[in-house]
């Protein structure tokens, strides 16, 4: 009941924004969302769960009849009433989140102007003495082929977020954890993408010089990334350039936020969930949420204090989330 309540809240809110804060009339359609997305999810998930089973049928199982155990398998999964119950409602709250949060984040520019940039910068430029973190970074990513590398880990994003909680929504067991999660993620969503990011309403590096009077204290480092794109072909680029030509058609359409970074926020989050689902999931997410704060960082979207302020929002959700859980679920913590 707690996510549910906390989903609806940030749909109805978001709607309300959109609606009565004098932004676009604009609003996402539902139906559109939740079939795309469910099914980008899906077939990733059943992708990789395909793949694990195969490995280990291969060297642990080793059954006499591959195909055989295979459906077994599958059907096993698919008739687990309490599978699919956990799934269906966690499939709705994520979609009920998500539809809430991006109908919010297009105010972003409408409601705060993007006029945190500057401050940003100059803070990034005092914690790091000085220095900007993406001169920084461009020593060590400034050739095509680690560009790319970081470019498509960060492309990777989304289908991590949905396969994430497609995963967790699908758990048969682990209540606490799953529940846990659930919370956690509503909240990082709603105190970080929708109330620090309209109160500190900012673009990011990319855009800086496009909206801000001073000199362009990012324009060497983009100058960079597209000289590196013209053979490593980035999809960053083409992804702020579409941002871009929305906001100037639209603003109050265009999706552009900085501060704090969400991508940073919700790989945190999952890194913390999959500390206790194996080893290897821990170290893959580890190691992709290492990823994923350089490169936000490194392409230009981000400034390194989005960063921090990101992964300090997912630990303080993740703690309040468990605290919430440990008092309305069913299931104590074990860790």
């Amino acid at each position: 009941l707690i996510p549910y309540i906390l989903a609806l809240l940030i749909l109805v809110s978001g709607y309300a924004a959109v609606k009565f804060g004098g932004g676009s009339e604009i609003t996402p359609s539902f139906q559109a969302f939740a079939a795309k997305y469910l099914a980008m999810a899906a077939t990733y998930v059943l992708l990789f769960l395909l793949l694990i089973k195969f490995l280990r049928m291969v060297f642990v199982e080793r059954p006499e009849k591959p195909l055989l155990h295979l459906a077994q398998w599958g059907f096993s999964n698919l008739a687990d009433g309490r599978r699919l119950a956990n799934g269906i409602h966690g499939s709705l709250f994520t979609f009920m989140v998500m539809s809430g949060f991006t109908m919010w984040k297009n105010q972003v520019a409408v409601l705060g102007h993007f006029a945190w940039d500057q401050k940003l910068a100059s803070v990034d430029a005092f914690l790091h003495g000085g220095l900007l973190p993406q001169d920084v970074l461009a020593i060590a990513f400034g050739f095509p082929a680690a560009a790319k590398a970081i470019d498509m880990a960060y492309l990777m994003w989304f289908p991590m977020l949905f396969a994430s909680t497609f995963i967790m929504s699908f758990q048969p067991r682990q209540t606490f954890l799953r529940l846990r999660f659930m919370i956690a993620l509503a909240l990082a969503w709603a105190l970080g993408g929708i109330v620090t990011a309209n109160i500190f309403s900012s673009a990011g590096p990319v855009y800086y010089g496009r909206l801000n009077a001073a000199p362009d204290l990012f324009a060497g480092h983009m100058d960079l990334i597209r000289c590196l794109s013209a053979s490593a072909k980035l999809e960053a680029l083409v992804l702020q350039d579409s941002l871009w030509s929305a906001y100037a058609a639209t603003p109050s359409f265009s999706s552009i936020s900085a501060f704090p970074s969400m991508h940073v926020a919700i790989a945190t989050l999952v890194f913390l969930a999959c500390r206790h689902l194996g080893k290897w999931l821990k170290y893959l997410s580890a190691a992709y949420l290492a990823l994923i704060f350089l490169g936000s960082i490194f392409l230009g979207w981000h400034y390194a204090i989005d960063g921090y302020a990101g992964a300090g929002l997912a630990l303080a959700a993740w703690w309040l989330g468990g605290v919430i859980a440990k008092k309305y679920g069913t299931e104590q913590a074990r860790a």
